[in-house]
């Protein structure tokens, strides 16, 4: 049943195109831009314990995880913003000294909705036992409805170079026949800190060392309109 109904599909798809095909068209695309001042963060680090015994290391890099945990809900992250990525205890042989050194290391992700919050943040997990910021990005609360806001933009302009190669080519503009929604999601503002500047908050730099800046949200269409005579 399934594949009649996809067959029916593909042949109703197949015959609305090959109707559009045999009428003079106006194909365009469309760009809508939005900016926004980003009031998120979202920090991806890491906790590593290295040592000669693999059971001492595993539960030495628990112990400080789970500090690191308790002390993101002390300040009043919620646990749904709290995401465990990966965990591994990896046996790294010394050739040099002959034995077997063993890195256990626990990945987590957490989200911050306040930005002004970050520095505190890094701080008190360096004090806990972080000791690597795998990544960093600026988000913001309000990127759907921006995107909602680009993605008029961008029809109101593909809209507007229809009409403008119509007017040009001494054609009338028809109706929108399809539109099509080629843009991705938002990439958010990204950057790696490494572990000295983190070193820098918890020795005391008062220097903001997250400066937000402003993201581009950008949506992009493609429209096909019909001619008229």
């Amino acid at each position: 049943m399934k594949s009649k109904i996809v067959w029916v599909l593909l042949l109703i798809s197949s015959f609305g195109w090959s109707q559009i095909e045999s009428k003079p068209i106006i194909y365009v695309t469309g760009l809508g831009k939005v900016r926004v001042v980003p009031d998120q963060v979202e920090l991806t680090f890491a906790v590593e314990t290295s040592g000669s015994k693999a059971n001492e290391v595993q539960k030495s890099n628990m112990q400080k995880v789970d500090a690191v945990l308790k002390y993101l809900t002390s300040q009043g992250i919620s646990s749904n913003d709290i995401q465990t990525e990966r965990v591994y205890l990896n046996d790294q042989f010394l050739f040099e000294r002959k034995k077997s050194n063993y890195v256990a290391r626990q990945q987590i992700t957490v989200l911050l909705k306040k930005i002004d919050s970050y520095d505190k943040i890094v701080e008190g997990l360096t004090e806990k036992g972080v000791n690597a910021i795998d990544n960093v990005q600026l988000k913001s609360s309000v990127a759907e409805q921006k995107k909602s806001e680009a993605r008029k933009l961008a029809v109101e302009s593909a809209k507007k170079k229809a009409a403008e190669l119509a007017a040009a080519s001494e054609v009338k503009l028809g109706k929108l026949f399809n539109i099509t929604d080629m843009s991705s999601d938002y990439v958010p503002t990204q950057f790696t800190k490494q572990i000295y500047a983190m070193a820098e908050s918890a020795m005391g730099d008062n220097s903001q060392s997250l400066a937000a800046g402003e993201m581009e949200i950008i949506v992009n269409i493609q429209a096909t309109y019909l001619i008229e005579y």
